[in-house]
């Protein structure tokens, strides 16, 4: 049984493959794969927390399943979820510095459409999460956080859902020099990022004793 449960977007084709070779994770087929060398880059320290992730965008963030529930359950929910979403067309992504680590997003004015797609399945699927104990919820608070994301926080587990979600592919760790990552990060996803994208699908992914996620499902949106 996996640690813990989230929702993601995991892009397959063109930019699924450079997002695992850039990572040195599938998280589709849950193995390491071979990272590109880079002149002048340690990708493999450069991506070492989000190697564990994937190559995703979160739409529920990682949870335990609350004792009470099973993961049968949660998958039952989680088709059914899938099967009242409508897919959502996506522009181009853009490569972007986000504070000290890179990411993949959309342009701010396509966010909007995939909010109430990420809101829903928040809180659609709160109820098989188990709510954080007060040592964790002191661990994750940050004194920058507003009272919304204190707020959101507390109710849903995590500060940047809701109204301050916004789509996103980690990259990078944090560092204090970005330049030549970006310099890499524009070579190697080039050609697949001028591929054709959508959220058509979601996935059902589990954290693993070694601490790295893998797909356990992805289905459709039929909404």
């Amino acid at each position: 049984m996996p640690k813990r449960y989230a929702i993601y977007f995991t892009p397959t084709g063109a930019l699924g493959t450079a997002g695992a070779g850039w990572l040195g994770w599938d998280i589709a087929r849950g193995a390491e794969v071979p990272q590109p060398r880079l002149d002048g880059l340690s990708l493999t320290n450069l991506t070492d927390k989000p190697r564990r992730y994937g190559f995703h965008a979160t739409i529920k963030p990682p949870f335990r399943l609350k004792s009470s529930w099973h993961e049968a359950d949660l998958r039952v929910a989680f088709r059914a979820l899938c099967a009242d979403l409508k897919p959502v067309p996506f522009p181009e992504l853009c490569i972007t510095p986000l504070g000290r680590f890179l990411a993949l997003t959309l342009p701010r004015d396509a966010d909007p459409t995939v909010k109430p797609r990420a809101a829903k399945v928040v809180e659609k699927l709160d109820t098989f999460r188990a709510p954080l104990d007060k040592i964790e919820v002191e661990r994750r608070d940050r004194p920058h956080f507003t009272p919304r994301q204190k707020t959101n926080l507390l109710r849903y587990g995590y500060p940047l859902v809701m109204e301050d979600f916004r789509f996103h592919i980690t990259l990078t760790d944090r560092t204090s020099d970005l330049k030549p990552a970006i310099r890499a990060a524009s070579d190697w996803f080039d050609a697949s990022l001028a591929q054709p994208l959508d959220l058509s699908r979601l996935s059902l992914v589990g954290e693993g004793a070694d601490g790295f996620f893998r797909v356990l499902e992805r289905n459709a949106l039929k909404g």
